[in-house]
Order: C-alpha cells, then structure tokens, then sequence
C-alpha cells in the first residue's frame, strides 16, 4: 500500500541524476594543478651553453740558419740557383777579394747583391792572410782591418761577421771562442762593432777532392737531434755552416736540395738568415761608419804597419 511519503519513480530518477553530474564534475576539477614559479631577473633555461675552448697558444718554430761561407766562388753560382728555386731565406759569409779575384767571380757578385733571398755578411778580405791562422788571429788590429776592407770594398752594411777558420761567437746572448789565443781579436771585432756569429754544425767535406763527407739526409737528422736535444748554442736555433765550392759538384747539390726539402718538410722549423738570430744587434752600418773604418785602414797603411794588396802587418826591418 503506498502512502503520501512514497516518491514517484520520476522523482527518484532525478535524483540520481544529479548526483552522477556531482561525482563526475568534482572527478575532472580534482587534475592536479601545476604550479609555476616565477622568478625576476635574468630567466633560467635547463639547456647547457657551450664554452668555446681557449685557444693554444701557437708554439714557435725552430729556426735554421743555412750559412755559406767563402764565395764568390765555383759553387756558389749553383747555391744560389738551388735557393731561388727553394724560395729560402740564406746568408753569405763573403771573402772581399774573392769578390774580385776573376771575371767570373765579379758577375756571382753582382747576381749576389740582387738577389732578395740571400743576406751578404762578412768573412774577412784575405781569409786570414790565405789561411795563416795562427799568425793572423796574434796581431789583432789586423785582423779588424782586413774585416773593415771587406765592409768597405763591399759596401755591407749588416755588420755581421765571421772569423775564417774558427768558431767564434760574440753576439748579445753569446760570448764563446773555440781557441784561446783568438780571445784578443775575437774582443777587438766586437768592440770595433761587428757581430760574429759562429755556427752549431757544419756540414764537413773533403779538402782533397772538396766532395761533402755526409748525405743532406745524414744532416738532417743530426739537425733533428741537436735541436731536440737542445744541443744548440741558443734553444730553438741552429746555424750550420757550409762552404759554396763543395756545391760546385752535381751531385753535391743535389744533397744541398735534399737537404733543404726534408727540412722545408718538418712544419716545426723555419729558415731565417743571420740578421734574425738571438742577440744579434740588427745595426745598419752607415756610410759615415765606412768612411771611418776606411780612415783607420789608411791610417794603419801609411805607418807601414799594413800592406796595401796583401793586408797583412809588414813588420819593420832590424838594425
């Protein structure tokens, strides 16, 4: 039996209707929130900035000093033909009378003094009096002005010489002389203003046959050695000493181009001429200074003390 308190099936069904929508809203307003902090200033990303790396500082090349000493001569022609053609930077340590001694020695001069490769310094006029070392080296004054004739019959104007027959260094940054009894001269070229550069090693030849004793591959490596080692008289610098007329041989200087190709070859080393090297002053000897040194060779000539073609000291006679 009903009564009044019975609700309708419609009413019912209402009811629950309504409480379905109830569930499902609060279910979807129940996602939870993200929350979103903001900060002032510079804002912050996650993703990492790349730093360049520093850059290496460059390491400097080790320098070779390709020397030849005594021309012009028969060899030197060929010399100077391999280092155009090596595009090289080289120096010439010249004998002044050489310079003059024949037709042909004239015109190597002159190709010489156009070349734009090659630096022109000085190895005394007479080569010590023609090789009388021991006699040339006692008397001092003259050995200064047999490199003064040179500056002047030469016109050079570096002021970078080299004593024949010896190894004698008086730059800035070395003072070393092989043989003690050339002290005296050594001191009296470098206060005469001269900068005198020895070498580090020297590419020996035949003085019977004047053929090369070594390879340029034999000398390359023994510069690889002296200058990994640090067996040079300035680290990272090696001058070797060569001499023009071995190369007057084709076969010899076809070992001056191999030589120069294996160290062309090796990205660490660079060719620099004399004038480049550690403690060299880099003076320009003026025309007033050979004026001046001409004047001390004049001055020497009309004591008597100094022979006008040899340039050697006439000693005077006895009693």
């Amino acid at each position: 039996m009903s009564t009044n308190h019975d609700e309708p099936p419609a009413a019912k069904y209402y009811h629950y209707l309504c409480l379905l929508t109830f569930v499902v809203f609060v279910s979807c307003d129940s996602t939870p929130k993200t929350i979103v902090e903001s900060t002032t200033g510079t804002s912050k990303t996650d993703t990492a900035v790349a730093t360049a790396p520093a850059a290496e500082k460059k390491k400097p090349k080790k320098k070779i000093y390709l020397t030849f000493d005594d021309g012009p001569n028969k060899g030197t022609d060929n010399v100077l033909n391999i280092v155009k053609e090596e595009n090289i930077p080289v120096t010439f340590f010249l004998v002044g009378a050489h310079a003059f001694g024949s037709k042909a020695q004239q015109v190597t001069w002159d190709s010489l003094q156009a070349s734009k490769l090659v630096e022109l310094c000085n190895h005394s006029f007479t080569h010590a009096w023609y090789n009388s070392y021991n006699k040339f080296y006692s008397l001092p004054d003259s050995v200064v002005s047999d490199f003064h004739k040179t500056t002047n019959r030469l016109q050079l104007k570096n002021g970078i010489g080299r004593t024949p027959g010896r190894n004698i260094w008086r730059v800035d940054s070395i003072q070393f002389t092989d043989n003690a009894k050339t002290k005296a001269a050594a001191d009296s070229l470098y206060n005469a203003g001269y900068d005198m550069l020895g070498w580090d090693l020297e590419w020996h030849f035949n003085p019977k046959t004047m053929r090369a004793i070594k390879s340029g591959d034999d000398l390359a490596n023994q510069i690889d050695s002296l200058l990994l080692k640090n067996k040079t008289k300035q680290p990272g610098n090696l001058v070797l000493l060569a001499h023009d007329q071995v190369y007057k041989n084709a076969e010899d200087s076809l070992q001056l181009h191999q030589l120069i190709r294996r160290l062309k070859a090796n990205s660490e080393y660079e060719f620099a001429v004399a004038s480049n090297y550690p403690g060299v002053k880099k003076k320009s000897i003026t025309d007033s200074m050979l004026r001046r040194n001409m004047s001390k060779s004049d001055s020497l000539r009309k004591n008597n003390t100094i022979n006008k073609d040899t340039n050697r000291v006439v000693k005077p006679a006895i009693g």
